[in-house]
């Protein structure tokens, strides 16, 4: 039998008055996203696996959702254990 590691998903908030804003932080233990694949995420209709559920069109929706709100949203390419996306959410 094979032993395959579970992928596990966080979701965490944070309230930063003195920069007034608020972050949420989605992060998972998965793979992880290649550099060279990281810019393209937020393209529409882009899938990293053409194998795996989905159109590609959930990260584009966010960007634009996001933008509207203006606030940011990334992919921190500093992150090694998976993969982790920051929305910036400003308070005023």
């Amino acid at each position: 039998s094979t032993s395959r590691r579970q992928r596990q998903m966080c979701k965490e908030t944070e309230i930063t008055p003195d920069k007034k804003e608020v972050r949420f932080l989605v992060r998972d233990t998965g793979i992880g996203i290649p550099k060279e694949e990281q810019k393209k995420v937020f393209e529409r209709f882009y899938k990293i696996n053409s194998f795996t559920q989905g159109s590609g069109l959930g990260l584009s929706l966010c960007q634009i959702l996001v933008q509207r709100l203006q606030g940011s949203l990334y992919l921190d390419n500093e992150y090694k254990e998976g993969s982790l996306f920051v929305f910036i959410h400003p308070l005023s």
